[in-house]
């Protein structure tokens, strides 16, 4: 898309479509006319303004001095992939022309910081507009790095920043990655920190791919792409992730749900560095350094035979375990303030409210806090958060965590019920995972042995 057709009326026309759009869609969007005066401006842009700043009707310098508005104006080019760094984060720009019958008027600027997924997700499901358009912007939008860095990561305890630092320096190198961490621990985060650092001084393409969420009989075409005809239903040859993530990074998400014969697909390629699309036999070198996730004990697996061991050794060449939030329950107060910065908000906890959070075990880690910390926010603000009240809370989503396991009584809902069922579940799991092992278990859990023996542990991991 080179540019942007609208009317003047439409480009003035304020509390429209267009200032739905530009407030919604994107982090960051100005809009200047021909003159290259600011016409509009998303309100998120003002939150790192002076309270009372009014920039509508001044020149973009105003926010910019070496501004590449003018150039668009001038070449009436569009100039996508900018790279920038915004209060320590590092986003990608798009500055596009807005032109009508055949004369530029105006030029649209957007910057991209987080909400990428939902932005892909609108353009996926729109049925108005260019389809190439929207088709361009949907494959720009997948190519664009991940926003995250090292200061999205929150926590003091000594085995986060063992993992900082370790994570720094699988960023210097171009080796295979694997991060291994329970669901809601911030894989995620920490994978798209590792593609920011190395790519610090230079824009370069981030793609995910989720293991388990495709189909094995479409993952090898999502993966390697395919050309036209390959199969039933491949009406457009299409590149696969490997090769949009060309020049960066991909990464495999959840790969322990891999089949075993995607498995051996992907060892080839690790082995090879080189890989065909479906239904051609056009050698392809692949460009992309590799970071895999996953929840699994793939060691444990590989024993089992149901993780290849070769692929395993190869994945692993610098491994990262991302400790639990039971294991760094001191990190609780320091999140929560966090979450609360996001929100705009502050909890008014009192001091047993805060010593049953961190006495929890926190079956769904970080994120498991967040969701808490935002209901909280929701049913309780302006009011002080007792004890009972997390307990309560807490309850919401134990229940079915339990049933899941096997605990079906509706225990009663004191504080200690809440922690010590949640242990219990934790307990049941960890020796799933270590087939009945129980010093594996307790060591998974960060417990002694008697710990890990006994039903009811009463104090914080």
């Amino acid at each position: 898309m080179n540019k942007i057709h609208l009317t003047k009326k439409d480009m003035h026309t304020r509390g429209g479509i267009l200032d739905e759009l530009m407030n919604n869609l994107f982090d960051v969007s100005i809009l200047i006319d021909a003159d290259c005066k600011i016409v509009h401006i998303s309100e998120s842009s003002y939150k790192d303004m002076p309270k009372g700043t009014n920039v509508i009707g001044q020149d973009i310098t105003i926010l910019d001095n070496i501004s590449p508005f003018r150039n668009v104006m001038k070449t009436g080019r569009a100039s996508t992939g900018l790279l920038l760094e915004i209060h320590g984060r590092k986003c990608v720009s798009n500055i596009f022309p807005i032109e009508e019958d055949g004369q530029i008027i105006g030029a649209i600027g957007t910057i991209v910081f987080r909400n990428l997924q939902r932005v892909k997700r609108m353009f996926a499901g729109s049925d108005s507009g260019g389809p190439d358009d929207l088709g361009e912007i949907y494959n720009s939008i997948s190519r664009i790095e991940s926003g995250y860095t090292f200061h999205d990561f929150v926590g003091e305890d000594p085995t986060v920043k063992d993992l900082i630092e370790k994570s720094k320096k699988a960023a210097g190198s171009h080796l295979p990655v694997l991060i291994i961490g329970e669901t809601g621990t911030g894989k995620e985060i920490i994978a798209g920190a590792i593609h920011n650092r190395r790519y610090n001084e230079q824009y370069a393409p981030y793609v995910t791919i989720n293991c388990t969420a495709i189909p094995e009989n479409l993952l090898e075409s999502e993966l390697f792409g395919h050309e036209k005809g390959a199969f039933t239903g491949a009406d457009a040859a299409k590149p696969g992730k490997f090769e949009v993530a060309a020049g960066g990074d991909i990464l495999l998400d959840e790969i322990g749900d891999m089949s075993l014969f995607m498995q051996s697909k992907l060892l080839r390629v690790l082995e090879s560095k080189e890989f065909e699309r479906v239904g051609s036999s056009r050698i392809i070198p692949l460009q992309a350094g590799i970071i895999a996730s996953t929840n699994k004990n793939l060691f444990l697996l590989s024993e089992e035979k149901k993780f290849r061991s070769d692929l395993y050794y190869r994945l692993n060449t610098i491994e990262l375990f991302i400790p639990p939030l039971r294991r760094r329950s001191g990190d609780i107060p320091l999140l929560l303030d966090h979450f609360c910065d996001e929100l705009e908000t502050k909890l008014n906890l009192t001091q047993s409210a805060l010593r049953l959070l961190t006495g929890y075990v926190w079956p769904g880690n970080v994120r498991q806090l967040r969701n808490l910390t935002q209901r909280l926010a929701i049913f309780y603000e302006n009011k002080q958060i007792t004890e009972e009240d997390i307990a309560q809370e807490l309850r919401v989503g134990q229940r079915t965590y339990n049933e899941a396991f096997g605990f079906t009584k509706d225990d009663e809902t004191t504080p200690l019920s809440v922690i010590e069922n949640t242990e219990r579940s934790a307990i049941l799991i960890a020796m799933r995972n270590q087939k009945n092992n129980v010093s594996a278990a307790a060591r998974e859990l960060g417990l002694s042995r008697s710990q890990g023996t006994g039903a009811q542990p009463r104090h914080p991991v």
